[in-house]
């Protein structure tokens, strides 16, 4: 007689996220939904395709955040990689939650260079936080709400934007005993601690 594997609670493994995989949280302040953001680039003429959410707000996040990757793709993808020669489709999932909200552009953002350079994102990663169409990062709301939800699920680092330092404070213990939680101001900076 076999005794059934044992699973661990959390739906994040603690393993690699596969290129164009990222992870992130968003709340209205009364329901927190944690959402997997998938992205798959191929060799195509520059088309953008949205699948998964239909909440307004984060079809605008997605489109801010491409729009942004493409006007800047020299500086952040290289000579090499242009969105111009790429079909990149975006898929997004609520796993936990009623749904999408807004505030999901750093997570787009970072599925998409992951899978335009093939590069595996850190182990349980999240990342929380919005990208506008000039590149300005903005603050996630519900911070507390966000944090929570990935930490409770399995990531083990969440990318936060600098301009929620100030809520740490707030934050319970038990995340922050568990949760490496490095900021970002820019999207270099965010690049420089996904990988």
């Amino acid at each position: 007689m076999s005794v059934p594997k044992e699973c661990g609670t959390n739906l994040i493994e603690d393993a690699p996220l596969a290129p164009g995989t990222c992870y992130t949280a968003t709340s209205d302040g009364d329901k927190a939904a944690l959402i997997k953001v998938e992205v798959i680039t191929m060799t195509g003429n520059g088309k953008l395709t949205i699948t998964g959410s239909t909440s307004a707000e984060a079809r605008e996040d997605i489109k801010n955040t491409y729009n942004y990757l493409r006007a800047n793709e020299r500086s952040i993808l290289a000579q090499v990689h242009s969105l111009q020669r790429l079909d990149v489709t975006v898929q997004v999932t609520a796993l936990i939650g009623a749904g999408v909200n807004k505030c999901i552009g750093a997570a787009v953002f970072a599925a998409i260079v992951s899978s335009v350079f093939g590069r595996n994102l850190k182990s349980a990663l999240g990342v929380i936080g919005n990208i506008i169409i000039g590149g300005a990062i903005e603050r996630t709301l519900n911070f507390n709400d966000s944090m929570s939800t990935l930490s409770e699920n399995g990531v083990k680092t969440v990318l936060v934007p600098m301009y929620n330092l100030a809520e740490m404070s707030t934050l319970p213990a038990a995340i922050l005993g568990k949760t490496d939680i490095p900021f970002y101001s820019n999207t270099q900076i965010l690049i420089q601690n996904m990988i």
